[in-house]
């Protein structure tokens, strides 16, 4: 392998002078006018600033969306059910309603016990209504506590305020949470914001105050 080594010989630049009757012809160097530190650091901070202020406009804007509390009360016309208690929950991806049993039907089908009031969080009275439709899906769930079992899904129509539109329901037991229905991500997108400072953005519903004992 050859190696490449400077020329020992070779002497390095040197700046050319100018010659003396060049020099007149030269401009005069003008002295650089200091900027005062603070004055520096404003004009950089106005320079991010504009840079943070630019928009893309790379489409159409967006439609007007529903503004909602993280506790609504909704409906559910095709099982004749008004003003259930649910929970927007923007952490859980699909939604999920309170049952007190299920049982399961020949075809691919399911009768489980809607519950749509409980008399007191954690406890066995309820108000519930039989309701039979298709499985949608069956999946394997783990919980919070790490035990796994298997849940199934069902689909149905829920009415929030004046917009309508199919959504998938878990069938689970809620004895122990506040809201007898959970409306994931999948139900709330597009068309909805969750507001966590509100609840009841769009009314008490036909149930009154037996919100409160939901």
């Amino acid at each position: 392998m050859v190696r490449l080594h400077p020329a020992r010989d070779q002497q390095p630049d040197r700046p050319e002078v100018p010659r003396a009757r060049d020099r007149d012809r030269l401009p005069a160097a003008r002295p650089a006018r200091a900027q005062h530190p603070e004055a520096r650091g404003r004009g950089a901070g106005q320079k991010r600033r504009a840079r943070r202020g630019r928009v893309a406009v790379t489409g159409p804007p967006e439609p007007s969306k529903t503004v909602i509390g993280w506790k609504e009360r909704v409906t559910l016309p095709e099982w004749g059910v008004e003003g259930i208690v649910a929970k927007a929950d923007t952490g859980a991806r699909t939604g999920a309603i309170d049952v007190a049993s299920i049982e399961e039907r020949p075809g691919g089908r399911v009768r489980f016990g809607l519950v749509l009031a409980r008399a007191s969080r954690g406890g066995d009275g309820a108000e519930v209504r039989t309701i039979e439709t298709a499985v949608t899906r069956r999946s394997r769930v783990r919980s919070s506590f790490g035990a796994s079992h298997d849940r199934l899904f069902v689909e149905t129509e829920v009415r929030l305020g004046g917009l309508s539109k199919r959504i998938e329901l878990g069938l689970v037991c809620r004895k122990n949470m506040l809201c007898r229905m959970l409306l994931g991500r999948a139900a709330l997108a597009p068309e909805f914001i969750v507001d966590p400072a509100r609840r009841r953005t769009l009314g008490r519903g036909r149930r009154g105050r037996r919100e409160e004992k939901a």
